[in-house]
């Protein structure tokens, strides 16, 4: 999977993006969500870097704004 041609697809409703800005951080589970993709595919994009990714604790963390600029939303 390539992040970068995969995840350009997704596009932000002004309420998603809203909501978005209200958090620093995304659960890998709320952001395979927002992107429409499995499980797998987002655990293994975070694995090989293609979704920015913090670990805190035992915690996976996307940080939201890593994502957007991934998305390429820069509102």
């Amino acid at each position: 999977m390539n992040a970068s041609t995969e995840f350009e697809k997704v596009r932000l409703s002004g309420e998603t993006r809203a909501r978005l800005f209200q958090k620093l951080t995304l659960s890998v589970e709320e952001t395979r969500q927002l992107l429409g993709i499995g499980r797998t595919a987002a655990y293994e994009a975070v694995r090989s870097g293609e979704i920015p990714s913090v670990r805190v604790g035992g915690r996976v963390l996307v940080p939201v704004a890593s994502l957007l600029r991934l998305l390429g939303s820069t509102e």
